[in-house]
């Protein structure tokens, strides 16, 4: 395995660890808001899963929702899952 690759999977792996950590330790209302933080910043830097929600929401309500109703949707979605990880990592220790 290439030097740089072990680096960026170990850096990985070490930031996952820290925050199952934080996770455990902070209250869950803290956990929450981090994995919103989470959810938000996973619909900002994944172009191509945002554009796969919005594709799917497109699909299924086609002209019920406006372009702005489903951009909310989907955005909302990402900040909820995020919420669900969060608990889901404070699951096996609360």
């Amino acid at each position: 395995m290439k030097l740089r690759k072990k680096l960026k999977r170990n850096a990985v792996y070490g930031l996952t660890r820290l925050m199952f950590w934080l996770l455990n330790t902070i209250p869950r209302p803290a956990a929450s808001f981090i994995g919103s933080i989470v959810g938000l910043s996973a619909w900002q830097i994944l172009p191509r899963e945002q554009h796969k929600v919005l594709r799917h929401l497109n699909i299924v309500f086609g002209k019920e929702l406006t372009p702005a109703e489903r951009y909310r949707i989907g955005r909302s979605f990402f900040i909820n899952s995020g919420k669900n990880l969060a608990d889901l990592v404070r699951f096996r220790k609360h």
